[in-house]
Formats: C-alpha cells, sequence, structure tokens
C-alpha cells in the first residue's frame, strides 16, 4: 500500500466518523443532515481515491477513478448548502445558486461514466494510471472555485454578525478551509500536467475534523460533550468498521469490492445505531457520562419553581434558589421591571459582593438599572444570554462592547439571561462567576436560556393574576358607592325635610338609575378588553400581524367624529397619506386612539379643539393626541397612567382605566407613550410611537406567540 492510497483511506474514514457523530446527534436537523451529506461526498471520494491507487489494471483504475469522482463532483455543492444553512445565510438568491449548483452537478454526474467527463488514463509523473480531463470537466473545475470562494465569504459576513468567542473559532475556520481545500486542490495539478503529486492530500483529514470541532463549538451540542460522544462513536465505528474491513480487505483489488462498498452502504445505518446505543450506555456508567447533567437539574428545578409560584417576590426567590442549586456559581440575583419607574429593580439576591443588597427594602432604587441602559439595550437585540467573556475577549472593541461590560461589572455578572415580553426586557436573572473560575459552556448556556424562558411565562402569569385582583377591588369600591349614592337619595326622597314633588322625585331616581346603568356598562366594556388582553398575554397568544396604523387612525376617528359634533368640539387630523405598516394587532391599537380621544372629550369645553396627528420618525410612528381642555397638574403628569387612577374633577362616569389599557397596549407592541401639559387649563398633548415594518417584509414578520417561544 503506498502513501496515496493510505491518504485517500485515511480521509475516507475521518470524513465517516465525523459525519456519524453528527449526524446520530440529531438525525432530524437539518444543518446536521447537510453536514452529513457534505462527509458521505469526502467518504466516497476517499475510498474510492484508496481502492483506484491500488488498481493495476487500466480498465479498473479508470472505473474507480470515476467511481472517487462521484463523491467529488458533491463535494462543493454540498459544503456550499452546508454553511448556508448552518450560518443561517440562506436568501432567495443564495437558493436559486444552489438549485443551479445541483442541477450542473447532476449533469455532471450522469456524464461522469463517459468520456465527456473523464477520457481515460495514462502515465503521468509518477502515477501509472492517472485520469485524463474530457470536455465537462473544465465547467465542474469553475464551479468548484466558484462555490469554495463563495463559502470563504460566507465567513466574513457570519462573522460580523456573531459574538467575538465564535468570531475566534471562525478564523480558525477559515485557515482549515484555506489548508484543508488547498490540499486537496493539488490533485487537479496533474489533470492538467502539470508535475506535482498531490502530497498535501491527507491535509483534508485536518479540515474536516477543525470543520467538526467548530460545528460543537457553534452551538449545535455542547463543546464539552465532545470527548464523551468521540469516545463513543470511535468505539462504535472500530466495532462496525473492523469487522468490515476484516471481511473487505481480501478483495480490494478485484470487482468484488464494488458489492462490499454497496454492501456497507445499506448495512451501516442498520447496524450502527444499535451498536452505538449499547457504547453509550456502558460509557455513562463512566466519570464521561456524567458531564450534561445541568439541562436535567434545570427541568427538575422549574417544574418545583412553576408549583411554588404567586407572586413576583416568590418568583425571584425562587429562581435565585434554583439556581444556585443547579450550577457551581457564587452569586445569583434577579432584577425585575417596574413600569412606572422604568428601571429594573433588584428583587433577589444571593451573594453579591455590594453591602447595599443586603436590605432590597432600602436600597432598591441604588441598585436599579435603567431601562436605557446599555445591557438592558444589547439583550434586548440580541434576545439572547449575554456572556461577560464574550465582550472581553472582542478582537474589535466597540464603544456598545465597553459600556456593556461596564454594566456586567457593575452588577458583578458574568451572565445575564434576560426575560423578553413583547420584544423588550421586563426582567434579568444575573449569574456571577463559577467556581474554580471556569467558563461557561454551551451545555450551561442552553440551561441558563431556559430558566429564563420559563421566569418569563411566570412573569405573564402573575401579570394577568394582579390584574384580576385589582380589577375585582376597584370595580366592587366603585359599585359600593355607587349602591351608597342610591340608597342615600332614596332615604332622601322618604324623608320629611324632601320638598321635591313626586315627579322631581322620580327623574332623580331615574338619573341615580342611569348613572349606574352606564357605569355598569362602561365598567364591563373596559374589562372585557381588558381581560382579553391579559389571558391574551398569558398564554402568549398575542396575535400580531402586519396592519396599516393609518387606516386604523381613520377608523378611529369616524367612530368619535358624530359624539365630537354633539359635543361642539372641533377636530382636525393630519395623516400620511401613504399606507404606514407595523406589527400590531388591529382591535387594540383602534382601542387606543378610542381611549386618548375619549379621554380628550371629557375634558374639552364645548367650542373646544382636539387635534390628531400622525408621522414617520426614526423607523417609528408618531401618533399625537392635543386638546385645549382642562389639562393636568404636573404632580398628575405620571399618575394617571395608574390603574383606577381619576382626578379629583373627573367626570361622572370615568373609569380610570382607559389610559392604563392604552399603555398596556402600546408596551405590547414594543412601542412608548407619554403625556405633556403645562399645567391646569393649558391642554394636553398624548404621544405614542409604534415601530414599523418595511411593507415588502410583511409575510416575515413573527407573531408574538413565536417572538415569546
Amino acid at each position: 500500500m503506498n502513501y496515496f492510497a493510505l491518504s485517500g483511506l485515511v480521509n475516507g474514514v475521518v470524513s465517516t466518523v465525523c459525519g456519524a457523530i453528527i449526524y446520530f446527534q440529531d438525525p432530524k436537523g437539518k444543518k446536521n443532515r447537510l453536514f452529513a451529506l457534505y462527509c458521505v461526498s469526502l467518504a466516497v471520494w476517499g475510498y474510492g481515491y484508496f481502492v483506484w491507487q491500488l488498481c493495476q489494471r487500466p480498465g479498473s483504475a479508470l472505473f474507480f477513478s470515476r467511481a472517487l469522482m462521484v463523491g467529488a463532483i458533491f463535494i462543493p455543492v454540498f459544503h456550499y448548502h452546508h454553511f448556508l444553512s448552518m450560518f443561517d445565510l440562506e436568501t432567495p438568491g443564495r437558493r436559486w445558486i444552489l438549485r443551479i449548483c445541483y442541477v450542473l452537478s447532476f449533469i455532471f454526474l450522469i456524464s461522469n461514466f463517459t468520456p465527456w467527463f473523464i477520457s481515460g488514463v495514462e502515465q503521468r509523473s509518477i502515477f501509472e494510471f492517472w485520469p485524463v480531463p474530457g470536455p465537462l470537466f473544465h465547467p465542474y473545475l469553475i464551479m468548484l472555485a466558484i462555490l469554495i470562494t463563495s463559502s470563504l465569504m460566507l465567513f466574513s459576513e457570519f462573522k460580523v454578525k456573531t459574538s467575538p468567542v465564535i468570531r475566534n473559532g471562525l478564523a480558525w475556520v477559515s485557515a482549515a478551509t484555506v489548508i484543508g481545500w488547498g490540499g486537496g486542490a493539488t490533485n487537479f495539478l496533474l489533470w492538467y500536467n502539470i508535475p506535482f503529486p498531490p502530497w498535501p492530500n491527507v491535509i483534508v483529514s485536518i479540515y474536516i475534523g477543525i470543520n467538526t470541532m467548530m460545528f460543537f463549538k457553534l452551538g449545535l451540542f455542547d463543546i464539552k460533550l465532545f470527548f464523551r460522544d468521540t469516545t463513543v462513536h470511535i468505539l462504535t465505528s472500530f466495532l462496525v468498521g473492523g469487522i468490515y474491513t476484516a471481511i473487505i480487505f481480501p478483495v480490494l483489488q478485484s470487482y468484488l469490492a464494488i458489492f462490499f462498498i454497496l454492501l456497507i452502504v445499506v448495512i451501516l445505518p442498520i447496524v450502527y445505531q444499535p451498536v452505538y446505543r449499547w457504547v453509550r450506555e456502558n460509557i455513562n456508567r463512566t466519570r464521561l457520562g456524567r458531564v450534561d447533567q445541568y439541562l436535567d437539574l434545570a427541568k427538575e428545578s422549574m417544574d418545583k419553581i412553576r408549583e411554588t409560584t404567586y407572586t413576583y417576590d416568590d418568583l425571584a426567590r425562587n429562581i435565585v434558589d434554583s439556581v444556585l442549586n443547579t450550577f457551581p456559581v457564587g452569586m445569583a440575583a434577579v432584577y425585575f421591571l417596574d413600569l412606572e419607574t422604568r428601571q429594573l429593580h433588584l428583587r433577589a439576591q444571593i451573594g453579591m459582593k455590594n453591602s447595599l443588597a443586603n436590605d432590597l427594602k432600602y436600597n432598591r432604587n441604588s441598585l436599579a438599572i435603567t431601562d436605557q441602559d446599555p445591557l438592558i439595550r444589547y439583550m434586548a437585540g440580541r434576545k439572547n444570554v449575554v456572556v461577560r467573556e464574550e465582550i472581553k475577549v472582542s478582537p474589535k472593541r466597540r464603544d456598545l462592547d465597553t459600556s456593556v461590560e461596564s454594566s456586567l461589572e457593575r452588577i458583578e455578572a458574568e451572565i445575564c439571561a434576560p426575560f423578553l415580553f413583547a420584544g423588550s426586557v421586563k426582567g434579568v436573572l444575573v449569574l456571577g462567576r463559577k467556581k474554580g473560575n471556569q467558563l461557561f459552556h454551551e451545555q450551561d448556556l442552553k440551561a441558563i436560556y431556559s430558566f429564563g424562558r420559563m421566569g418569563e411565562e411566570i412573569m405573564r402569569y402573575i401579570m394577568g393574576m394582579e390584574h384580576e385582583v385589582r380589577n375585582t377591588a376597584l370595580y366592587s369600591h366603585d359599585m359600593n358607592n355607587d349602591t351608597k349614592s342610591l340608597l342615600q337619595f332614596l332615604h332622601f326622597l322618604l324623608s320629611p325635610q324632601s320638598e321635591k314633588s313626586p315627579k322631581d322625585k322620580i327623574h332623580g331616581l331615574l338619573k341615580q338609575s342611569a348613572d349606574i346603568m352606564a357605569r355598569l356598562n362602561q365598567t364591563f366594556q373596559l374589562n372585557r378588553d381588558r381581560s382579553t388582553l391579559i389571558l391574551r398575554s398569558i398564554k402568549g397568544e398575542y396575535d400580531m400581524e402586519p396592519v396599516d396604523v393609518v387606516s386604523l387612525c381613520r377608523e378611529s376617528m369616524s367612530k368619535v367624529k358624530a359624539k365630537m359634533k354633539q359635543s361642539s368640539v372641533e377636530f382636525s387630523l393630519n395623516l400620511p397619506i401613504q399606507a404606514v405598516i407595523v406589527k400590531g394587532n388591529s382591535y387594540d391599537l383602534i382601542r387606543v386612539l378610542d381611549n386618548l380621544l375619549n379621554n380628550a372629550l371629557r375634558y374639552v369645553k364645548p367650542g373646544g379643539k382636539i387635534d390628531v396627528s400622525g408621522k414617520v420618525n426614526d423607523g417609528v410612528f408618531e401618533t399625537v393626541v392635543c386638546d385645549d381642555g382642562e389639562g393636568i397638574e404636573p404632580a398628575d403628569l405620571e399618575r394617571i397612567w395608574n390603574f383606577g387612577w381619576q382626578a379629583k374633577d373627573s367626570t361622572q362616569g370615568a373609569s380610570g382605566l382607559g389610559l392604563s389599557i392604552a399603555r398596556q397596549i402600546v408596551y405590547l407592541h414594543g412601542g412608548k407613550i407619554w403625556v405633556e401639559s403645562e399645567g391646569k387649563g393649558k391642554g394636553t398633548k398624548f404621544i405614542y410611537i409604534i415601530p414599523t415594518i418595511e411593507e415588502d417584509r410583511g409575510n416575515l414578520v413573527p407573531n408574538l406567540k413565536k417572538e415569546m417561544g
């Protein structure tokens, strides 16, 4: 056996083992299957190369040179498809390129066993039977060069979008790609009579190995599990492949080798998995089998948290306790967002060095994080766990990275997992450094991320429960007051001091009854809207789709136009002519403007004016409702958003719920709402903004349920 035959065998075996490791980790995963196909094409090329180098006759050498090209033809297109999928870089244009390349590859495959692709074999350099290219071999080589160059360009594009730690690893993969493909490309020199034997051919195996390692590193499964799974797969491959090699070796130089090659393609998928399970069961009894315990522990802890959590403080304490029992860390803390102050306050902690953290009741504000903090904005954009180590090792440190690292240092965090709701951060789980100064691995991050998702789920439930309790208390209070007023009026009518005529008494009684009915109808309507909103948000079923916010504004105005004329109130409407697309719920967005307009009508005197305007500004649609009514005292500018709050001179029938509902709807749409007023008697201006989306991307916008997981 010569060196070149051995290099082909090594490439084939390495490709087989690496492809099997990746594929059997997740047989249904698209990325796993594409990588496995890539390895299969390399393995077919490697095994064919091995047998071709051992051939003694021109006929068999020509046959096996064509056989090895069956794998080589598909190597570039599988390689390109694999990287598009692995880095999530598929676009409509690239899919068309893939389709064209697959069609070309099948054309090359059909022509492979004709002189159009390989015209024959002849003596070249030290090789007695080297293939001679046919007319279609040259287009194949051009396609290969284009796809490999495109793959290298994909590395550059992905490195810009990913975390610093992975960027550093991708630099190694880029270098390995150049070296590996450079080694394999030396085979093409003799095809064109360039006298250089393919000595670097075996380097292809090094490239495959590094590529497989980075497949782990990019998060499909933990690199820490590599040693266990590699041991399992090597032992399995040895047991299965050893028997096969012992059978095929005596007949390698005969045509019976073709039969055995086909036989292994059929038998390997059937035999490999049972043997793999048997080997893994035995390995799991050793120390190697206990490296992925965190996910199992995290799942057990989360089940207990769901059973024992009823308030935000319960949730914070339970998460902190569970995290410390699951991970070998010295500190854990939980922050929750206060909608009124727009700050995330520390609700529970164990292990923080800051002395203020020991008394949360009095020092909660001192340890707060604003919702505009660089760390919070970074997590909202990334929607994933933030690792301090990744920020530190960034090769090109930006101002944002520096600010985020400073925020992490201030709260003593090595890892932060966000509690997301409608795309914004409503809470943060903070973990300190691992004991023994170890780094967090991918499996750790998966478990921490799952704690964050569980926290979001319970936060939605608690939010709904608290709102329902407050609803019940408020409505009971209102109805109690109205009933007392009616009873007092009835007692007054029956008293000797009453000087009203029976007709006046009846009119007064009817008025009081009408007021109660109006209050009942209003509270029923508002409670129905609020309950629907809360229940949908609890279940994560808040349906959002691309809608034209301009048409929604016009629809809302048309509903209150008659009421404005009846109240002798002037109004104006200034909106863009063209459609403006936002991601939202049509019914609830109309309710926002309805509530603001009804609020304005309540405080504008006859002859007053209400102006409604809208415009697109920096990626958001800004709606302004301005009136010249009674205005708001500076001290009340923040209170008006409180649940059930009413001004001292509020008109009869006002529930104090409309503005609270409007704010919650706007927040659910990822927007903001605020009010401006110079004081009593100087009018009021309500402004709210909703993020816009590009109209041609409307069909790509996911609904809120998918965002919430």
